[in-house]
């Protein structure tokens, strides 16, 4: 291939100096072509997966908070309808939320006997009551009555559980109906144990908090989905437990409960009881 010359242009065919101009020529290379562009680097074959990763991370996430949402929403209804059901059942959880606030024992000790005389009890119940104890060794720590039996009304407690199981066995209602029946066999089970040692009747009291305490009962029966009975007398609340097993009243900020496990024909003797208790309150 000719060189020419960079000075004059003439042809040179390899000599060293231009044979024209005599300008020195050196050796021409050929001019080196371009270089291809650098083809572009495919991506990482990682970085789909990565893609992949990182929406079904961002969905679990969302998924997630949903899910959070949704339970918390869920919870919230439920205890929404909780309430509700509670309150259907004569416990308002808001208010005894509210009493527990305020409420407080006023501290005050008295003999609780002096609310309910061991004659007056005896008179009520209908059988004698050997002795009664409110002092401060007896069963509660807050202010209290406990009123002890005869130990013949312990044996006609036991003859009273035979007689109701003899009525189950030939098919005898007692007056009052099935729930009348499973009452006095619960209680002439309950009597039938006491050898005379315990109380048979006990009655509690709480001055300031009544109203907390008597709520508290309630409310524990209410979660075993037992709806209690409210009285009407002289009283600002009386409500019966399961089986007229237990009568809470209340007067004002002082309560009381009656403990009638152990006796019979509960809703008459407990009613009974209550009238002369709660205007001392």
């Amino acid at each position: 291939m000719a060189n020419f010359c960079p000075k004059c242009g003439t042809a040179t065919a390899g000599a060293k100096f231009c044979p024209k101009c005599g300008a020195q020529l050196g050796t021409q290379q050929p001019a080196a072509s371009p270089a291809p562009p650098a083809a572009m680097a495919p991506p990482p074959k990682g970085s789909s997966a990565l893609k992949i990763v990182l929406i079904v991370f961002v969905l679990l996430v969302v998924l997630g908070v949903a899910g959070v949402i949704g339970g918390v929403l869920f919870l919230k209804r439920k205890v929404h309808d909780k309430v509700a059901e509670l309150k259907e059942r004569g416990v308002d959880l808001p208010a005894m939320v509210d009493s527990a606030r305020t409420s407080h024992a006023s501290g005050e000790w008295h003999d609780g006997c002096l609310i309910l005389s061991r004659k007056e009890a005896q008179a009520v119940l209908g059988f004698t009551l050997t002795r009664s104890d409110g002092g401060s060794a007896g069963s509660s720590s807050n202010e209290h009555c406990d009123y002890y039996a005869d130990p013949a009304v312990i044996q006609e407690a036991r003859a009273r559980l035979r007689n109701s199981f003899n009525s189950l066995r030939n098919g005898h209602t007692p007056e009052g109906g099935d729930l009348a029946k499973v009452e006095e066999i619960a209680k002439g089970f309950s009597a039938g144990a006491n050898n005379g040692s315990t109380p048979i009747l006990e009655i509690t009291i709480y001055r300031g908090d009544g109203k907390l305490a008597t709520s508290a009962f309630n409310a524990g029966s209410a979660l075993m989905g037992f709806k209690g009975e409210h009285l009407s007398g002289p009283w600002d609340e009386a409500v019966f437990g399961p089986l007229n097993s237990t009568l809470t009243v209340r007067k004002g900020e002082n309560g009381a409960m009656i403990d009638l496990r152990q006796i019979p024909d509960g809703h008459k003797k407990g009613l009974a009881l209550a009238r002369v208790i709660a205007p001392r309150l």
